[in-house]
């Protein structure tokens, strides 16, 4: 089972400082932290259960959610309205389904969506992308998620096939 994680490991020149540059790695034999490819084996279960997470717009007069930074829309939103809260989880871009098995892959995009107790489970980040993707709650535990993020882990990429 290959496992790879991205963190950003030079300067982003970009004008937004909050985006993260990840970086893929593949080669056979690489060595992995092993709570990782546990982390991988637990991805791969948790797609069974992997669902569109719709769109809702949530604004107030003074506020609104900015593009690329779910993690502190939510956090912002959950704050200010009680009831709500955070869905730490993964989007997931299954790029062996979309190259019919070329591309042996399946990256998991750290994301945060919002569960209202009238809506369910929304995303309240706009996204420049063509369309809602698959979104996996993360299957791990509490404080997990968010330590991977807070280390810098942009996505994971792991074997279709594992």
């Amino acid at each position: 089972m290959a496992f790879h994680h991205s963190k950003s490991s030079f300067p982003d020149k970009s004008s937004e400082p909050h985006l993260r540059v990840g970086l893929f790695f593949w080669g056979g034999g690489m060595t992995c932290d092993p709570a990782l490819a546990r982390l991988d084996h637990r991805l791969m279960h948790a797609r069974k259960a992997e669902r569109l997470v719709p769109y809702a717009i949530r604004a107030t007069s003074d506020w609104k959610p900015t593009p690329q930074l779910c993690h502190e829309n939510v956090r912002w939103w959950v704050a200010r309205h009680e009831g709500c809260s955070i869905a730490a989880g993964w989007l997931v871009f299954d790029f062996s389904r979309a190259s019919n098995g070329v591309i042996d892959i399946v990256r998991f995009v750290a994301h945060s969506a919002l569960y209202d107790p009238q809506d369910g489970l929304i995303d309240i980040t706009p996204s420049r992308g063509a369309g809602r993707y698959p979104f996996v709650l993360h299957p791990g535990p509490a404080g997990e998620f968010a330590e991977l993020v807070s280390a810098g882990t942009t996505f994971l990429d792991c074997r279709a096939a594992s």
